[in-house]
């Protein structure tokens, strides 16, 4: 039987796991968004001009955990992903928030949007990198998209040991015992630093966390919180936040 294209199994992936992927990348993210990205939403729309027309790009945007904030927030985003099913159910979210005229779903390819150059304030990019058997058309279209003076944001998981790349072969054990094919893999921080470079990128920090899973459980939630601001670093990690502005 002949490969599989990569781009076409993460499609496939992601229409049959649609559904679930929303409910656990929820209840997974939702302290890293509370203490990382909704602060740094804030800070750029504070940043920017008043009375302009804030656009975002929301690249990969699944069931909306980014895009939706940043509309709630003040931006009119574009939210691009190749899986139907994924925006579909990000668009009911929207709807039910009353937010479906700030948002524009478009299901595409993230790596050749067909937007012109720097047409984005801000430019976010979440859980999708680490999906791609090349990196870097991606970083550099996420570059060119970039307005001049606008920012860009990026969360990946990475390794914890980059040459054992232990949390990658767990990865594929857990697919595997549930009959899934994914590509996908933890990133190398120095190589998606170094992608970051070769695309142009220049100005960017970024922070390293430990992932901690969510238990349904108020206390241990706070206790997560707490947690994940007072592990955050630069040296280990197995979640990396990048922030930059071009």
């Amino acid at each position: 039987m002949p490969e599989q294209d990569p781009k076409q199994a993460d499609k496939e992936f992601h229409r049959k796991t649609a559904r679930e992927y929303d409910e656990r990348v929820d209840k997974k993210s939702r302290v890293y968004h509370s203490t990382f990205l909704y602060p740094y939403i804030d800070e750029v729309r504070k940043s920017l001009p008043s009375g302009s027309g804030f656009m975002a790009l929301d690249i990969g945007c699944g069931t909306g955990s980014v895009t939706i904030p940043l509309a709630e927030r003040g931006f009119r985003v574009k939210a691009i992903d190749h899986s139907p099913e994924m925006i579909d159910i990000a668009r009911q979210k929207a709807a039910r928030k009353g937010l479906h005229d700030r948002i524009e779903f478009i299901v595409g390819d993230a790596e050749n949007t067909g937007f012109p150059d720097g047409m984005f304030d801000l430019v976010t990019c979440q859980g999708v990198i680490h999906h791609l058997a090349d990196k870097r058309p991606l970083i550099k279209e996420m570059h060119r998209l970039t307005k001049k003076g606008g920012f860009y944001y990026i969360s990946e998981p990475v390794e914890l040991f980059p040459r054992l790349k232990i949390l990658g072969f767990l990865g594929k054990i857990f697919h595997f015992a549930r009959g899934e094919r994914s590509i996908e893999a933890p990133l190398v921080k120095k190589d998606l630093i170094e992608h970051l470079k070769s695309a142009g990128a220049s100005s960017f920090e970024y922070s390293l966390v430990f992932y901690l899973p969510y238990l349904p459980v108020k206390p241990w939630e706070q206790a997560r919180a707490a947690l994940a601001k007072s592990f955050k670093n630069k040296r280990m990690g197995s979640i990396i936040f990048v922030y930059g502005r071009k």
